[in-house]
């Protein structure tokens, strides 16, 4: 079995609606490296810790997720 890696993406300036913005950056940024949706990784979870909001994205390779975790995603910003 594959080890599952969990990765927090924070979004420091959120409102009602940044974290489905941010979520969907996210997915789209990972996915435009090769990754699919569900299989290689997915949305996990979202909440706030210290004012500030978490998306918790979780990867069914740790090569893979390290991968991303190094290369970083680009500011996330809300279109709203």
């Amino acid at each position: 079995m594959k080890d599952v890696v969990y990765i927090d993406f924070v979004i420091d300036d959120f409102t009602e609606h940044s974290d489905i913005d941010a979520c969907c950056k996210i997915s789209a940024e990972i996915g435009s490296k090769g990754l699919l949706y569900g299989p290689d990784f997915w949305f996990h979870e979202a909440f706030v810790e210290d004012g500030k909001q978490i998306l918790k994205f979780g990867f069914n390779d740790k090569h893979e997720a390290m991968l991303i975790k190094l290369a970083g995603v680009q500011k996330l910003t809300t279109v709203h």
